[in-house]
């Protein structure tokens, strides 16, 4: 809501959207690579990388205007 009132709705949505998409992206390449490799341990990194990297994603939005 931060950025909602601060940026405008149609920019901060804009940038949401992206930075999902993007992120979508990067989970499905990693959690494949991870089942093509056939290692547990991977999928579990890949995980605990996508909870950190979703963090600082809500980091971001609170601190810095889109770009």
């Amino acid at each position: 809501l931060y950025g909602y009132f601060r940026f405008g709705y149609s920019e901060f949505n804009r940038f949401l959207m992206d930075r999902i998409i993007e992120f979508q992206r990067w989970i499905g390449n990693c959690t494949r690579d991870a089942k093509k490799n056939l290692d547990l341990n991977e999928t579990d990194i890949c995980y605990v990388l996508a909870v950190e990297m979703v963090k600082q994603l809500l980091i971001k939005l609170n601190c810095k205007k889109p770009q």
